[in-house]
Order: structure tokens, then sequence, then C-alpha cells
């Protein structure tokens, strides 16, 4: 990788008066790539604007405009076209020269694409325009001396237009093995997202306890329309569609949701020595089988501070807050789930339709999670030591599973609400001062914490999916395991696998410090570490087809062979190879700051300046970790809750440090 350079400024400006209150803000962000011709730039502005209508009337209305350009390069799984830098990379040698002579860029002998001409005259970019308005308006219909009646009516629209553009020249070294020389792929998104609820909010008092009753109701709508061409044969140096050979639509994709919700809640604080609430949520979703039908959710928790009562006579404990919390959501179904899609097709000319190979189930029901906690919050000597602790269960019922149905029905499959799966989990953390003197301040924060899963109920038969099979690694989706189990060949016996593996860590801990000292100076430490949890690395795959991992030329029994020639060739040596231990100990951020004296600014600048701090900080500063990889913490899947864990030649984790300057008038 390379260096590049990054940029972030910020203004804001706020003012008003009792009457009138307003927020305006902007922000530039341009952050260079270290793959040359990738970056991310992020142009922003925001206005918050509140204001008294009457003594009784209040209307926020916020305002945000956000306009993104990412330039992504060619990272990642992608071997049908051999753009990806890190495929090629791992089968090319360090001695062969892949730059341009004269400005023409040489074959590459050993994978399917010259990576150095991809980097300098591809383009992967896409352009983000999104705005979020919103509004509020809270109305106090009725008060005296014991209650309060509100009125609360929030609401809002996020509109985003994605427009993508992928382009690989006719020149380039795949390309003119091609029928039609010259790629060009372009798509559009737009996503309308709307919100509105409303609800009745009623403070009351009965004696020594605090009552708050709510009700109300909530509805969202979401739309989706996705179009994504596509031209080849492109005439040289075009990258526009209408001057392809060929042009096409690859896919169209369009989608509504509505989402209608009720709710009430009752709230009880008791002098703050017992707090409760109990509620109940109704939602229904024109995606669920029955769209008419509303789904009942409730919730209830229980806090009792115990240092608040009369008899609590033990001083060194401040805070002794023992709590339980229970709580049902609904998973949303799919849009699509309950129908049956028709694909097209041409048929002597003439214009058909395909039933789809998964038919949709009108029967389905949303996901139901139920969670319960308990927990203790605890403070000592004046709460400058707290301690909490929570134990969970988690359960979901109804989980969304693709059964396979009898050839002799025609199709594949349909979705069904057969499996269970149960998450136990432990959180603890622990936060004080340790030191408090005059000059010198230390504030800790240690947090720990683990999750076990696992499949209580399939209901279907046990089947594996994630990944890239059980030759490479994949995952184990059977009741009573969990489903971040990776398993992968030698079979044990016909389609039974080898464990290999876990993507869930065993534990994680991180380690927070903030230290003022000599009054003016700010330091920020923030570390992470986490035990055990499983990656499937399938770089290290390609670089041991290539040759070219490391240790691929030593020769550990000395009979003359290298040791890469000696093991089986890939994916025939077994999927264990590629499953790797991803502990790490990462320092994630690090950050010095000054903040000059107010009596400097004074003398200096008078009262215009009332505030300025200098500084420097640093991101993904450390890494320690047996993994061969950029990176144990990669996803080539993206943000999902299943192979998440999977290294297919990355974009590389880049160290960033920023020098910062911050000034309040």
């Amino acid at each position: 990788g390379n260096t590049a350079s990054l940029m972030n400024s910020r203004l804001s400006i706020r003012g008003g008066d009792e009457k009138t209150k307003f927020f305006v803000s902007g922000s530039l962000t341009d952050e260079g790539g270290i793959v040359r011709k990738t970056g991310f730039e992020r142009q922003s502005i925001r206005a918050n604007l509140e204001h008294k209508l009457s003594k009784d009337i209040v209307l926020t209305v916020n305002s945000n405009y956000i306009r993104t350009s990412t330039d992504r390069g060619f990272t990642g799984n992608q071997n049908n076209s051999g753009a990806s830098i890190g495929y090629n990379i791992a089968y090319v040698p360090n001695y062969f020269d892949l730059r341009p002579v004269n400005g023409v860029y040489p074959t590459s002998p050993y994978f399917a694409e010259n990576p150095v001409a991809v980097t300098d005259n591809a383009i992967n970019n896409s352009l983000v325009n999104r705005f979020i308005q919103s509004f509020g308006l809270d109305v106090n219909l009725f008060k005296n001396e014991r209650s309060q009646l509100k009125f609360k009516l929030n609401g809002g629209i996020d509109f985003l237009q994605n427009s993508t553009k992928v382009y690989l020249p006719d020149d380039l070294q795949f390309q003119r093995g091609q029928a039609n020389p010259g790629d060009v792929l372009v798509g559009r998104q737009e996503t309308m997202n709307t919100n509105i609820q409303a609800a009745f909010v009623y403070d009351w008092q009965v004696k020594r306890v605090n009552m708050s009753t709510q009700v109300g109701m909530v509805r969202l709508d979401f739309k989706n329309n996705g179009l994504f061409n596509r031209g080849r044969g492109l005439a040289p140096g075009q990258s526009n569609i209408k001057q392809a050979t060929v042009q096409e639509v690859e896919s169209q994709f369009e989608s509504t949701q509505s989402d209608v919700g009720l709710f009430v809640q009752q709230q009880m604080n008791f002098e703050d020595k017992i707090i409760g609430t109990v509620g109940m949520r109704w939602d229904k979703s024109n995606t669920n089988g029955n769209a008419n039908r509303f789904y009942a959710f409730p919730k209830a928790s229980l806090a009792v501070n115990l240092t608040n009562f009369d008899f609590w006579k033990i001083n060194a404990i401040s805070q002794f807050k023992p709590r339980i919390a229970y709580g049902q959501t609904a998973g949303p179904v799919p849009f699509g789930a309950t129908f049956t899609s028709l694909g097209g097709v041409n048929i002597g000319g003439l214009l058909g339709s395909t039933v789809a190979t998964s038919v949709g189930n009108t029967n389905i029901l949303p996901e139901r999670a139920q969670e319960i906690e308990f927990g203790i919050d605890a403070g000592f000597l004046n709460n400058k030591i707290l301690f909490e602790a929570t134990y969970y269960v988690k359960t979901t019922k109804n989980n969304l599973q693709p059964l396979t149905l009898s050839p002799a029905t025609g199709v594949v499959s349909t979705i069904s609400n057969e499996a269970e799966m149960r998450n136990k989990g432990i959180e603890l953390g622990l936060s004080g001062t340790i030191v408090q003197k005059p000059n010198f301040r230390w504030f800790s924060r240690l947090l720990w914490w683990k999750n076990d899963v696992l499949i209580t109920k399939l209901g279907i038969p046990s089947y594996t999916t994630g990944a890239f099979g059980a030759g490479l690694g994949t995952f184990l989706i059977q009741q009573g395991v969990a489903p971040t189990t990776i398993v992968g060949t030698p079979a044990i016996s016909p389609g039974v696998f080898t464990v290999w593996g876990n993507a869930q860590p065993d534990w994680t801990t991180s380690w927070s410090n903030n230290i003022t000292f000599l009054k003016n100076f700010d330091l920020s430490i923030l570390t992470e570490y986490r035990s055990g949890g499983d990656n499937i690395n399938l770089t290290s795959f390609l670089t041991d087809g290539g040759g070219t991992t490391k240790g691929w030329f030593n020769d550990d029994n000395k009979d003359g062979i290298p040791n890469g020639r000696q093991r089986p060739p890939s994916p025939f040596n077994n999927a264990g190879r590629w499953v790797q231990d991803a502990t790490f100990l990462k320092i994630r951020e690090v950050g010095l700051y000054y903040t000059l004296p107010k009596e400097t600014l004074s003398k200096t600048f008078g009262n215009i300046i009332q505030r300025a701090r200098i500084g420097i900080s640093g991101n993904n500063v450390f890494l320690a970790t047996k993994y061969v990889g950029y990176d144990p913490e990669t996803s080539t899947f993206g943000a999902q809750a299943l192979a998440n864990n999977v290294d297919v030649a990355p974009y590389p984790s880049s160290r960033r440090l920023f020098f910062h300057l911050q000034i309040d008038f």
C-alpha cells in the first residue's frame, strides 16, 4: 500500500433567543486510499431549528444533506475477469515487473490480468446523494400541579440516490481476449423511507409514585427501485453504454413495504427507589403472510436501587441496583417471501414468463425474538468506582429458513418458520477515577463480554451454507450446533464434514483510558483484545495456489523439494488449512490534545476566541496477532449475520494519523 492524505473540516454555528434556537453545521472529508486511485469524499450540511409557536407548542425542524463519492478500486473476490488486485498478486512472483514501459503494460503470464493496468485505467465509483428531513411537534394539552398531558408528533423522510459505475477499458489484458472487449456497468438505486409517530404522554403523580403513560402509533414506509445496465464491446476510450456493441438491462428491482405499529407503555418511579416499566406493542407489515394481522410484543422491566432506602447503612457502597428486563420484538419478513416471482424469457421471439425455483409462502410469520436479562449496577466511594454486570438469554422463534421441496413439485425451495435459536451472554463493566489530583486525573473503563449461540430447533434437514463450499470451509446449520460452526473437507461420512472451527469469539475485552495532566493536556487510549474466533482465510488459499505463500519455498525436511510442492494442491489438502485463529490485540485509538489556557486566549484574541484545542490522534495504531493476513477483522461479504469472517484478498486496513485544530468563537 501507499501513503495517502486525509482531511476533515467542520464548521458549526449556533444561536438564538428564548423563542427560537438554531444550529447550522457543514463538514468536508477527503480521504485518499492507500491503493492508488481509491478514496472517499464527503460533503455534508445540517440545519436544526427549534421554535416556540406559543408557550405550549414547540416545533423542531432538522435538515441534513450528504454527498459522498467512493472510489473503491478492485479488491476482494473477483476471479472471472481477473480485475481483483489481490487475486493477481497472489499468483505473480515479486521479480516480475507489471509496470508500463513507454505507456505499454506488459501481459502477465501468471494470471488473467495486469493489476497495475487495472489500477491506472479502470473505474469503480459509487456516488451517493442523501437528504434527511425530520420534524417534531410537542404540544402541552393540559397541566396542573400533579399531572401533565402532552401530544408528541414526529416524522421524517430519508431519500437516497446511489449511482454506481464500473468501467474496464477495452485494452486491458483480460478484455482483449473477449468477443466484445470493453465493459461498463452502470447502476442506479433510489430509496425513499418515510416515518411518522404520534403519541400522547400523560405524566401524573400518585402520592410518592411518579407515573408516565404513553399511547401512540408509528408507521414506516420503504420504497426501493434499483436498475442495473451493462454495455460490452466499447469503442476505444469510451465508457458510455450507448457506445457499446452489446447493450442490456442486467436487472431491475422494485419493492415497497409498509409497517404499522401501535404501542402502550406505563412507567412507575417510587422515589428513585423502585423503577418499573410495562408495555405492549402491536406490529403488522405487508411483507407478512397475513398483512392485516397485528402481532403483539410485550415488554417489562424492574430496577430497585437499594441504597436509596433508609435501611441501607453501607457507606462505602453508594449505589447497588439489581435489575431485570424482558422484551419481545419482531424480525421482518423479507420482501417477496409471500409470492412467487416470474422471470422474463424469449420464446420464439415472443415474450414469456418462467416460474422461479423458489416459491412464496403465504403463511409465513415474522420472526419473534424474546430476551430476558438480569443485571446489577453498583457504585463505590460516592460512585467514583462503578461496576455493571448483565446476564442475558435471547431466543428467536419462527426463524426464516429455506425448506427444500420434493423434485416432484417442480420447484426447489420455499421459505419456512421452522427454526429456533438461542443466545446466552455475559457483559461486565468496571470504570472509575483511579487518580484525582489538581494537575492529574486518570479515568479508566474496562469492558468484558462473551456470547454463545446455538440452534435449538431446525425443523428442516441440516445443511451447509456461506463462503465457497466444503473444500474451502463453510458453515453448518444443524440442530444442537452453533450456526457459526465452520466445517469442511475431508468428509467423515457422506454429507458429514469435519468441524474445523467457530467464527464466534470466546470472549472480548476493551480497555479505555482518559488521562488529564498539567491541567490542559488530555490523553486517550482505546485497546481491544479478542480471544478466539476463527476466520476462513482464502487469501492464503490464493497465495498457496500461486506459490507466493510465506514459507512455500522453504524445505523443512531438507529433501530438496519445497514445502509447497510436497503438500497436496489446493483445495485437496482439506479445508482445515484455511481456517485460522483470529485472536488479536489492537490499540484502536490514541489521542493527545492540548487546550490553550483561557488567559492566553484572552490576552491574544480578546473575547473573540472562547476555546482553542490542538492535538494528534491515530486509528488502528497497533495490531498483534498470529493471523496470516492484513487484518483478522475482515469480511469479504460485508456486515451480515453469517459468513462475516471470510477473507478473500480484501482492501488492506489502513493506519490513520490525524492532526487536530478546534476553535470555538
